[in-house]
């Protein structure tokens, strides 16, 4: 046991390495274990550092290392901190939880692989990633039950984000902010949380793929602010609380072969002067408003979707300035109008399929809209 120090519980620098098995380093003054300096790579297996003054664990300096069903509690401060570019160490079966601030806080360059690890309920975020060339790979970590986002990323972070699970969190499940904000995160969830499933905004990018977003309090997801553009392909937004997609404040993003389905709110919601999303080959089905409203002046492309079922409009346009377009795509089997231009928007439709509808068009005289080759064309 390495407990109640007046400095670091575990200190491993100078390229050092050595074995540690069923360790204790609880209540030091400041991290429980510190591994630092390029080339250092202990093993520590089955160790908890917990109650700590400062960190549970801190990896600076290039430091590696191996460790395994590890415990990082109820720190004063993060559970695990990684700071430095080349701090690349592997952490499999860890937990990180209760922790003061995060659970686990990537900074200045930070990579590292972390395989099943949990971080649950931390004061702050469940894993925090800042700066630009922090690119980690996480795979099948689960981050639930915190106090503010499952995951944060800020400042030109980016990593590898692979089956991973962000569920109960008290604010998003998932939070990209900030330009250069740029990671990947392939079939990850976000379930449960209180706000939005991923919230994207302040110039952030990011790629997800084969995401299943469910059951949120907020939007599934929610894209705003000028420059914003992440890429969202074949996820699934499903059974939320609000909407399913909200696109705003002069935004953008690419959105192909999502499942947008079961919202109580629209399954896209488009607003503001500015925001043009490229939305293609996605279905908004199965909700309990419009299958997808645009208004307050915004644009946007939909090409080859489908809007079916909704208990409101297939297609809500509104407002002036508001000028969308829409091509080949299905509009069936709403309880109100397949598509409605309302309040001096306009809009371009294009080779469109519109039945089973309560009415196929409605259009506001105020209205300018282009329609060619639907069916019906009025």
């Amino acid at each position: 046991r390495f407990n109640n120090g007046k400095q670091t519980g575990i200190l491993v620098c100078d390229s050092a390495c050595g074995t540690f098995t069923e360790c204790e380093a609880e209540g030091n003054i400041l991290s429980g274990i510190q591994v630092s300096d390029y080339g250092t790579a202990p093993t520590l297996k089955k160790c908890g550092c917990s109650r700590n003054k400062e960190n549970g664990i801190t990896f600076l300096e290039g430091a590696g290392g191996l460790f395994i069903e590890c415990e990082a509690n109820e720190n004063e401060k993060s559970g695990i901190l990684l700071q430095e570019s080349n701090t690349e160490p592997t952490l499999k079966k860890c937990g990180c939880s209760r922790n003061k601030e995060n659970g686990i806080t990537f900074l200045d360059g930070a990579g590292g692989t972390f395989i099943e690890c949990e971080a649950n309920e931390n004061e702050k975020s469940g894993i925090l990633l800042q700066d630009s060339n922090t690119e980690p790979t996480l795979k099948k970590c689960g981050c639930s039950r915190n106090k503010e986002n499952g995951i944060t990323f800020l400042e030109g972070a980016g990593g590898t984000f692979i089956e991973c699970e962000a569920r109960g969190n008290a604010r998003s499940g998932i939070h990209l902010q900030n330009s250069g904000t740029n990671p990947t995160l392939e079939k990850c969830g976000a379930s449960e949380n209180l706000g939005t499933g991923i919230y994207v905004c302040d110039r952030a990018d990011g790629t997800f793929t084969d995401c299943e977003i469910s059951q949120n309090k907020g939007y599934g997801i929610q894209v705003e602010d000028c420059e914003t553009n992440p890429i969202i392909k074949k996820c699934a937004f499903v059974d939320g609380k609000f909407g399913g997609i909200f696109v705003s404040l002069g935004s953008y993003g690419t959105f192909t072969e999502c499942n947008v389905r079961g919202n109580e709110g629209d399954g896209m919601e488009v607003a503001d002067r500015g925001t043009n999303p490229t939305v293609e080959k996605c279905g908004f089905n199965d909700g309990q408003s419009s299958g997808i409203y645009v208004h307050s002046g915004a644009a946007g492309t939909f090409i080859e979707c489908e809007a079916r079922n909704n208990k409101g409009w297939g297609l809500l346009i509104a407002d002036s300035g508001t000028n969308p377009t829409v091509t080949k795509c299905q509009i069936q089997n709403n309880l109100k109008s397949g598509i409605w231009v309302q309040e001096s928007a306009s809009g371009i439709f294009r080779n469109n399929h519109l039945t089973g509808n309560a009415r196929a068009w409605s259009i506001d005289e105020t209205c300018r809209v282009v329609r060619e080759g639907n069916e019906p064309n009025q």
